[in-house]
């Protein structure tokens, strides 16, 4: 097993670093500024999303309109014909079950 060697980040590593550093032991996320003004970061899963971007913000966009056309132009049509399928065996069982 390769051994890595570890070193003290220095102040313009630290400074511009994006990710989860190790300090006393405890592991801190690391904050996000722009010009002073917090930055609004979105975690899924690994991957973190930077907000103060417009690029991001299109990308996350189209994300969250695609979800939606997919659930109202295919999902909610399959269901309502599928409910509409085994309501229409209901009635016909329900009609020839009745003597």
């Amino acid at each position: 097993m390769e051994s890595k060697s570890v070193r003290v980040m220095s102040k313009e590593e630290d400074e511009f670093f994006d990710g989860v550093t190790i300090e006393n032991g405890e592991v801190q996320d690391t904050k996000f500024f722009e010009t002073g003004d917090e930055v609004s970061v979105i975690h899924i899963g690994n991957f973190t999303f930077r907000t103060d971007s417009i690029g991001v913000k299109i990308v996350l966009g189209l994300i969250i309109a695609a979800i939606a056309a997919f659930l109202l132009f295919i999902a909610l049509p399959v269901a309502l014909i599928i409910l509409g399928v085994l309501l229409v065996i209901w009635f016909i069982l329900s009609f020839f079950g009745k003597k």
